[in-house]
């Protein structure tokens, strides 16, 4: 299975505009801007070839993206310097 990363965070927050460069950072060839958070299933995202980054202000447990890594927006800038 693929890797599925979920960038979390509020409306306005810059999700969008890192969201392309965090694809890039983790390899991932797919990006699913304002996900819902339910469709496509998170099974169904994790299943794309090559990986795929869901960005969403859904406030979601790794639960419910079964074990998708959940990153917050404050975490991605962080990461990305």
């Amino acid at each position: 299975m693929a890797q599925l990363i979920v960038l979390t965070g509020p409306q306005g927050s810059g999700k969008t505009q890192i969201s392309a460069a965090l694809a890039k950072h983790f390899q991932l060839f797919h990006v699913v801007d304002e996900w819902d958070g339910a469709s496509p299933s998170p099974a169904d995202l994790a299943a794309l070839d090559g990986g795929c980054l869901a960005v969403t202000n859904a406030e979601l447990s790794a639960a419910e993206v079964n074990g998708a890594k959940l990153l917050d927006i404050e975490a991605a800038k962080a990461l990305l310097g």
